[in-house]
């Protein structure tokens, strides 16, 4: 195994364990060969280039371990990251020496947070954050910067957990949706999983984030949650010749089923208007 991902593996394993008293590692190491393959297409590229969102200056807050980002440099795209956490910065500049990658490479990674980014006003076309609002200090504040530096016309893509589910993805547990922090740490405790993993969680919702929104007039936005939910509702009235209504009340039964495996998501892309 390459140093680098032996010392990836190794901080996973580490952290699920700390934090959110995982130890499988058949998950580790799944999670581990995904997050060093920097080669192999992910569909968030395919998503990024099915709009043509990878022809302009591009940033991804955060960074994580670099997989988006290195992937984006390889194809010759002019793609930067910021990322807080040390270790993952090690991490990136590790493999960049141990794969022999371009060494200005390491000048796209930046160690910064969200709440204060290091860019002037105006500076990329698409800014992406994946799986990262559930665990900044200030939400507002992360969603106030990632809009001043999104040049007009340009395009912000948010993905995060929507804390309004049964599930929370971190533990990979059931949780109450928004449960108050006493009552989930009485929980962990009956289930002797370690509570620390709450000091890294937000509750974030897409109401919450559409609120932010509100107070700007130069931005529109799409839910591509409920786009596609709409879309599969359609598809079962228009399949099955049925009522809108009862179409609504298959989808609803079939995602009964997961109600307690699968997170809901914040899915929302935010256009910043020309004007």
């Amino acid at each position: 195994m390459d140093k680098s991902k032996q010392y990836l593996l190794n901080k996973i394993i580490q952290e699920s364990t700390d934090y959110f008293g995982i130890r499988d590692s058949h998950f580790t190491f799944r999670v581990a060969n995904t997050w060093h393959d920097d080669q192999s297409e992910n569909w968030r590229w395919k998503e990024v280039e099915s709009h043509n969102d990878h022809n302009g200056k591009i940033l991804d807050m955060a960074a994580g371990v670099g997989t988006f980002l290195l992937y984006g440099l390889h194809q010759g795209y002019d793609v930067y990251g910021v990322e807080p956490e040390q270790w993952k910065l090690d991490y990136i500049r590790m493999k960049i020496e141990e794969k022999k990658y371009p060494q200005w490479y390491e000048n796209r990674v930046i160690q910064a947070i969200g709440e204060d980014l290091p860019f002037p006003d105006n500076t990329f076309d698409f800014i992406t954050s994946y799986q990262t609002l559930e665990h900044v200090q200030n939400v507002e504040k992360c969603f106030d910067e990632m809009l001043r530096v999104l040049k007009p016309g340009g395009k912000l893509k948010i993905n995060a957990p929507d804390y309004r589910c049964w599930y929370e993805p971190h533990y990979l547990l059931p949780f109450m949706p928004k449960m108050n922090l006493t009552l989930a740490k009485i929980y962990l405790k009956c289930l002797a999983r370690p509570v620390s993993g709450l000091t890294t969680l937000k509750w974030t919702t897409t109401p919450e984030i559409l609120s932010y929104i509100k107070k700007y007039d130069n931005v529109t936005y799409i839910d591509l949650t409920e786009l596609y939910k709409e879309r599969a509702i359609n598809e079962i009235r228009q399949t099955k010749s049925l009522p809108n209504f009862i179409a609504r009340l298959i989808y609803k039964l079939r995602q009964l089923k997961f109600i307690f495996r699968r997170e809901k998501n914040i899915n929302l892309v935010i256009r910043k208007s020309l004007t």
